[in-house]
């Protein structure tokens, strides 16, 4: 991993039906201790309807390569507090070396 990790993670992956036909997690732990880079970063835009100042949050999580992550799988922090949802996993294309996957992230 070429970033400098941060935290270690959980990765839960599935979903199940409950009683009332609704798709709940089905909490599948798919590899625990994962070392992962988690940074947040805020930015200000204004709105072409009204010129209110927004400060839009993202999360970004770096794993190394080889780690089994999915679109839609959820993180768990080390601390057992926090939950991230995974809403994108791209790996950036480089000819000589294996470069991190850089995952979007969403806070549940």
């Amino acid at each position: 991993m070429r970033a400098l990790a941060t935290t270690q993670v959980s990765i839960v992956r599935g979903t199940t039906v409950n009683l009332f036909d609704d798709p709940s997690d089905a909490g599948t732990v798919i590899r625990i201790g994962v070392p992962m880079s988690i940074t947040e970063t805020a930015r200000s835009t204004t709105g072409h309807a009204d010129d209110r100042m927004k400060t839009v949050q993202t999360l970004t999580g770096r794993c190394n390569w080889n780690v089994d992550v999915l679109q839609g799988d959820r993180l768990l922090d080390r601390d057992g507090t926090t939950w991230y949802q995974v809403t994108a996993v791209t790996t950036v294309a480089n000819p000589l070396l294996r470069n991190d996957r850089r995952l979007d992230l969403m806070r549940v």
